[in-house]
């Protein structure tokens, strides 16, 4: 219980405190379209057996920021006080994961675990999660990648590549006409993940 305290206070401790009091408070119901959020969270495949989640408002925006513990079969739900509906809208993500502290050997405070997740996750700036909440209710699962993971996937695809022969002909690309769509294309570097709803 201490543990998940530490990892949402950390979560929060970087937004306003009218944020910070909002998320402790019951608060009242919004009067704009509210919705529910659920999922899991992975790491490297695997189920994150503990740790918070943060999910923020994007760019500034007036909306508050709804948080949630990891469970151990690694799902979450985010709440706001005691609701667990938030509003709408576009949200970046902070996850935030530790080994349990150990005692001081000095009789100080415990001393905090080493980090589960990769510091990345910890910071909205850097985590490269944002999702759309819908109306309704919502499911988003958040997948997570160590970097060990991420270094391993990198050295497989140069592998890859200096296989090809050098003979090899890439595959001719399509024209801009041809290549048009009427779906907009997603953001490499902060896909926005599509959620099932229900009105």
């Amino acid at each position: 219980m201490l543990e998940a305290i530490s990892n949402l206070l950390q979560l929060v401790s970087r937004y306003s405190l009218g944020a910070v009091l909002l998320l402790a408070a019951s608060g009242c119901e919004p009067t704009e379209e509210t919705a529910t959020l659920t999922g899991k969270v992975t790491l490297d495949g695997k189920p994150l057996t503990q740790g918070s989640v943060l999910f923020a408002p994007s760019g500034g925006e007036k909306r508050n920021a709804a948080a949630g513990d990891i469970k151990s079969d690694g799902s979450y739900t985010v709440q706001i006080g005691q609701t667990e509906k938030l509003i709408v809208g576009e949200y970046v993500v902070e996850v935030v994961s530790r080994e349990p502290s150990s005692p001081h050997p000095d009789g100080g405070p415990p001393i905090p675990g080493a980090f589960i997740t990769p510091l990345k996750y910890g910071k909205a700036e850097t985590s490269g999660l944002r999702y759309n909440v819908r109306r309704g209710e919502n499911i988003i699962d958040i997948v997570l990648v160590s970097a060990a993971q991420a270094s391993h996937e990198e050295d497989n695809a140069s592998l890859v590549e200096e296989a090809k022969p050098e003979n090899a002909v890439e595959a001719p690309v399509p024209s801009a006409e041809a290549s048009q769509s009427t779906e907009p294309i997603a953001d490499a570097v902060h896909p926005t993940a599509e959620t099932s709803t229900s009105q």
